[in-house]
């Protein structure tokens, strides 16, 4: 192949697949472009595909197990296996955020955090965010690799604040084994995060508590307002 005739093929490629009238080969081929930009990539693109099976099974694939096939060399390897394990943590984030309630509400929401919870084994502390009308766009989950612990980076849950400048947030944590009534270090928590909340602007909507007997509603049981009475921070449905 020529250099005009490979530079046109490529052209040609890259259109198909932006417009999405392509097959599986051919979404490969244009991946392998980017790491031997001087070869035609199509012969390796099949011999990719009839190695391991499918698209899927080659971006799943280790460097080591890409190699094995000819012309498949570190860079190539390299950008796969990039590719593969973006793929892999968008699905596992997508995943996450599916069945998230739209809209919070505080009872509707309350209804949603079981089964949300009741299988972790562990402590999480979950930041859900909200717009100006209520809708949750985004969902951050601090966790700790200790059962019966988890640590809450302040400088970490302020700059989440900065960058994603909700309007509003709910906080949710769970006690695996325990249950929902909040510790003493559970209100210095919530207090500590509506002070950083208040200095953001941004209002602290509510923290709820999961244990395998029952949900606690800060908002509810009325605490929320006793801890932020003060002025730092604030709640409301």
């Amino acid at each position: 192949m020529s250099e005009c005739e490979h530079k046109g093929h490529r052209q040609r490629l890259r259109q198909r697949v932006l417009t999405g009238l392509c097959c599986e080969h051919e979404y490969l081929e244009m991946l392998l472009c980017y790491a031997i930009p001087r070869r035609n990539t199509n012969d390796l693109a099949h011999r990719l595909l009839a190695a391991f099976g499918s698209l899927p099974a080659v971006l799943s694939a280790s460097a080591e197990q890409l190699q094995v096939v000819k012309g498949v060399g570190d860079e190539a390897a390299a950008l796969l296996c990039c590719v593969g394990k973006c793929c892999k943590d968008y699905a596992a984030t997508a995943t996450k955020t599916n069945g998230l309630p739209e809209i919070y509400e505080r009872r509707s929401f309350t209804s949603f955090i079981p089964s949300r919870y009741q299988d972790l084994q562990m402590e999480v502390f979950d930041v859900y965010l909200m717009d100006a009308t209520g809708k949750i766009f985004r969902h951050e989950r601090f966790a700790s690799k200790q059962i019966g612990a988890v640590y809450v980076n302040t400088e970490e849950f302020a700059a989440l604040l900065v960058a994603a400048q909700p309007s509003g947030v709910v906080i949710v944590h769970n006690h695996p084994f325990g249950l929902p009534e909040p510790s003493e270090k559970d209100d210095q928590t919530t207090r500590l995060c509506g002070d950083i909340c208040k200095l953001q602007n941004v209002l602290l909507c509510n923290h709820f508590i999961y244990a395998p007997k029952g949900v606690y509603d800060y908002y509810g049981s009325g605490k929320l307002a006793q801890l932020l009475r003060a002025g730092i921070g604030g709640g409301e449905e």
